[in-house]
C-alpha cells in the first residue's frame, strides 16, 4: 500500500467495504491522510479534480503520492495532513464556528466552482448519462424504487419525490453545468479555527454539474447557514432564485440517495427518514 510513501498508519477515520482512510507518516515523520479507494474510477477522478484545483489556488491538502495496487484492486492517495476538524462537528461543538465560517466555506466554494475544467470534463460520481440534468431523473427513479421495495417510502411519498424531481430536472436542464465538489456535506470541509482557512476534502464524488447541488447539500442538515453561505459565495439574484426554486427537489433527491446508500452499506437510516418526510411535504 504505497509503503514508498507511508511507514506506518494511525488512527482510522473512514473504514468500511469500499474505502479506508486513516492517519499516517511517511518515511520521513510527515504528517499524512491516506486513502484507499476500491473505486478506481472515484480515484482516478479525485487525483484529476485536486490537481486542477491546486492550481486554480484553491485551498486544498496536497498530494504526496498516488498509486493504484493490483490485489485487490484499489487506488491510493497520500495526502498531507491539514489542521482542521469538519465543520459540522466544528459548528455544533463551537458557537464560534458560526456566520463568519460558514461564509468563508460559500467564498472557497464559488472559487471551486470557477475552477477551469479539461475538457471534456468529469461526470460527477456515480453517473454516465449525457449531463447532470439527464442524471437526475435515473436517480431519482433509483431511489424509489429502494424506497418502496425497503419500505421507507409510501405510495403518496413516492409521488410526491417523482414530482418533486420532474421539476427539478426541468429547472435544471437549462443551466450551464460548472465543477462541483459532488459531495459537499459539512464533513467534508475542514476548519481549522474561527475566521482560519477553510479546506475542501473527498472530493471522489467531484465533476460536471449543478452548483446549487453543492449548496444544498452543505446546509442540507443546518439550513440556517444557507444565507451566510450564499453571501460568502456573492450569489446574484438569478442564483438565489435558482436556489429557492430548485432546493426542496434537491433535498427530496439527496436524503433517497442518502437512505440507499445507509441502508446498502448497513448503518442506521432512521435518522434521515423525518428529514426526507419533511423534504416530501
Amino acid at each position: 500500500m504505497a509503503r514508498a510513501a507511508v511507514a506506518a498508519l494511525g488512527e482510522l477515520f473512514v473504514a468500511h467495504a469500499e474505502r479506508l482512510v486513516a492517519a499516517g507518516v511517511t518515511s520521513d515523520g510527515r504528517a499524512v491522510v491516506v486513502k484507499v479507494d476500491r473505486d478506481l474510477d472515484g480515484h482516478r477522478r479525485e487525483v484529476a479534480v485536486l490537481t486542477m484545483l491546486a492550481a486554480a489556488g484553491v485551498s486544498i491538502p496536497g498530494v504526496v503520492s498516488t498509486a493504484v495496487v493490483d490485489e485487490p484492486p484499489a487506488g491510493v492517495l497520500v495526502l498531507e495532513q491539514v489542521p482542521g476538524r469538519p465543520l459540522g462537528q466544528a459548528g455544533l461543538e463551537d458557537e464560534r464556528f458560526g456566520r463568519e465560517t460558514w461564509a468563508a466555506v460559500g467564498e472557497e466554494l464559488a472559487r471551486l466552482h470557477v475552477c477551469p475544467v479539461d475538457p471534456p470534463g468529469p461526470p460527477m460520481g456515480g453517473h454516465t448519462e449525457s449531463s447532470f440534468a439527464a442524471h437526475l431523473g435515473p436517480w431519482g427513479t433509483a431511489n424509489r424504487r429502494h424506497g418502496r421495495s425497503e419500505g421507507w417510502l409510501t405510495a403518496a411519498e413516492a409521488d410526491r419525490h417523482e414530482a418533486l424531481v420532474g421539476e427539478l430536472v426541468t429547472l435544471v436542464a437549462p443551466r450551464p453545468e460548472v465543477l462541483i465538489h459532488g459531495d459537499c456535506s459539512p464533513q467534508h470541509w475542514l476548519v481549522a479555527a474561527p475566521g482560519g482557512p477553510v479546506r475542501p476534502i473527498d472530493l471522489g464524488d467531484a465533476g460536471l454539474g449543478d452548483p446549487v447541488y453543492d449548496l444544498v447539500v452543505l446546509t442540507l442538515t443546518q439550513p440556517h447557514h444557507l444565507p451566510a453561505v450564499l453571501d460568502g459565495y456573492g450569489a446574484d439574484v438569478d442564483l438565489r432564485a435558482h436556489v429557492a426554486a430548485a432546493a426542496r427537489g434537491y433535498r427530496a433527491l439527496r436524503l433517497g440517495g442518502e437512505m440507499v446508500w445507509l441502508i446498502d452499506h448497513g448503518f442506521d437510516p432512521s435518522p434521515t427518514i423525518p428529514r426526507l418526510r419533511a423534504a416530501l411535504t
